[in-house]
Order: structure tokens, then C-alpha cells, then sequence
């Protein structure tokens, strides 16, 4: 009784570290992979941005992107004094706008970056080009990202809690079958041993 215990809590010690481990390595490869879906979603409207824009229709080139993706902010930002020409989209109506020269979209161009704006203080997915003696960047909220993360977290959790109550009541019911033989034998022996001492 005791051994059939300690092997079914021992099965349910590894199960359980495996479907743990299981979840941490799902929850980091699926959110890699919305990122990197998030990731290519902007650069395209970053593509689409510098096809339209001809050096001096920001607003037109603007209300095409922003109209299209209301979570999309676009920001045209001079490339000798990285003072901000035009904003457009996702909480652009913000009076103060600070010297640009110091983001890391704009100092490396064509790379996506994330990180909290200082304009709106947002936590922002980034990315720039250069047109027409011009920084084109498009930025998109994490809200986006936050949201199909948590949708994945919480179906995620159910199928865990699904396969960890069919695997525990699996082993509980193939750990009794293998030991039922056992049990059946230490019987026996037992029989065996008492029946020999009343002879004795």
C-alpha cells in the first residue's frame, strides 16, 4: 500500500513538472511568434507609408495608414533637427513633442524596436525609414500584443488543467493495475508464510 503510494506520487511529481515545463515553453514560443507576426504587420505598413509618401504629403499619407489600422500611429520627424513634422493616429493630439534623436528606431533604421513612449507613455512596438530628407516611423501600442497573450494564457490554462486531471487519473488507474499482480503475490506468500508457521 505504502510503495503504490509512493510510486503514484512520484508519477504525479514528474507529470506535473513536465506539463509546467510544457506551458512555460508554449507560453514563450507563441508569444515569439505573435511578436514576430506583430513585427511584420508594421513593416508593411512602414512599406506602404514610403510608397505613398512623396516628401510633402504627410497628412494624406498619414490618414491612408492610421484610417486603415486605428491602433497605428505615424510620425513624420525632420532628419536634421528630429523635430516632429506631422503625428497622426493611435493618442497623437499631444501638444509637447521632445527632440527625437536619441530613439533607437531612428539611430537604426529598418530594425523593430520596443519600448515605453515618452510622448504618451505607451509601451510601443517601433520602426523607421528615411524618405525624402525625412524619418518616416510607425508605431503600434503592446495593448495588441498584451491582449492575444492573455487569450492564449487563459486557453492555455484550461488545456493544462484538462490534460493534468485526464494524465493524473491515467496513471492513478495503470499504476493500480501494475500493482495489483504484486499485491495478488505478496498475499499469496503471505498465506504461504502463515501456513508454514502453524505446521512448524
Amino acid at each position: 500500500m505504502l510503495m503504490r503510494k509512493r510510486l503514484i506520487i512520484s508519477n504525479l511529481i514528474i507529470l506535473l513538472f513536465s506539463l509546467v515545463a510544457m506551458l512555460i515553453g508554449s507560453n514563450i514560443i507563441v508569444n515569439k511568434s505573435i511578436e514576430s507576426s506583430v513585427s511584420n504587420e508594421i513593416k508593411n505598413y512602414l512599406n506602404i507609408a514610403l510608397n505613398i509618401y512623396d516628401g510633402s504629403n504627410e497628412e494624406e499619407t498619414a490618414k491612408v495608414i492610421a484610417n486603415n489600422n486605428k491602433k497605428i500611429r505615424i510620425t513624420f520627424i525632420d532628419s536634421s533637427t528630429y523635430e516632429v513634422i506631422f503625428d497622426y493616429g493611435y493618442l497623437h493630439n499631444v501638444e509637447a513633442y521632445e527632440n527625437h534623436q536619441d530613439r533607437p528606431e531612428l539611430n537604426n533604421l529598418g530594425n523593430v524596436y520596443i519600448r515605453k513612449s515618452a510622448t504618451i507613455n505607451v509601451k510601443m512596438m517601433y520602426i523607421a525609414e528615411l524618405d525624402e530628407n525625412c524619418f518616416v516611423r510607425i508605431s503600434i501600442p503592446l495593448s495588441n500584443l498584451s491582449s492575444l497573450k492573455n487569450t492564449y494564457m487563459i486557453y492555455a490554462t484550461i488545456i493544462w488543467i484538462i490534460i493534468a486531471a485526464i494524465s493524473t487519473t491515467t496513471t492513478i488507474i495503470l499504476n493500480r493495475r501494475a500493482i495489483k499482480p504484486i499485491n495478488k503475490e505478496l498475499k499469496e506468500l503471505a498465506s504461504i508464510v502463515d501456513s508454514s508457521s502453524v505446521e512448524v
